[in-house]
């Protein structure tokens, strides 16, 4: 019933200083308008979460987030991505390894976890040089499991920024499991970070 405006309307204004564009165009609309080098749409703050630095997908200010593409773009060229193809046939091979291995098990292979932890497992070797090892041990690490049981919460929050009243509530839904793994998971990332530089 919410989509049926779009019948009516290509851009719905969906909050205060927030539209929905219902039109393929939408992407040229609002990813390739600049101004003088910058874009003209803002992001929108769905992913502060009060930390300060919202990375470099989720940075409201144009500018920071053009400085930082400029040092990241030598990442995506044909050149870096020609040399990660090695990487990527490793962890695609292994996965189809896997998937063999566990073709004669009756019980069969739940793919949500195992195209989890081959995407995991790959965008770890590949941002951080780091091995997670999720395929080869068949099991989720700390890391991932924390993710899982905060996804939810990080939705509520999320929605927390048009409906404030939830807020109160968001809380009572983080498992007990992620409140004991957040120190391990902490220390992992620290230890990522102290070999990381950009």
């Amino acid at each position: 019933m919410a989509l049926a405006i779009f019948d009516s309307w290509v851009i719905v204004r969906v909050g205060p200083n927030e539209i929905a564009f219902s039109t393929p165009q939408a992407a040229i609309d609002i990813y390739g308008a600049s101004k003088r080098g910058q874009e003209v749409f803002l992001k929108t703050d769905l992913m502060d979460f009060g930390a300060g630095d919202l990375g470099f997908i989720w940075e409201n200010d144009p500018a920071k987030r053009k400085a930082v593409g400029r040092k990241i773009l030598p990442a995506f060229s044909t050149k870096a991505s020609k040399s990660m193809e090695p990487l990527l046939h490793h962890y695609i091979d292994l996965f189809v390894e896997r998937m063999g291995a566990l073709r004669g098990n009756k019980e069969g292979a739940l793919m949500n976890d195992w195209l989890l932890w081959l995407g995991a497992d790959m965008a770890a070797d590949l941002a951080y040089n780091r091995e997670l090892h999720h395929m080869r041990n068949a099991k989720s690490s700390d890391f991932i499991e924390t993710l899982r049981g905060t996804s939810f919460v990080g939705t509520l929050m999320q929605l927390s920024k048009k409906v404030p009243i939830i807020t109160l509530i968001t809380p009572i839904f983080i498992p007990l499991k992620v409140l004991r793994r957040i120190p391990a998971v902490f220390q992992a990332v620290e230890y990522i970070l102290a070999f990381t530089t950009i």
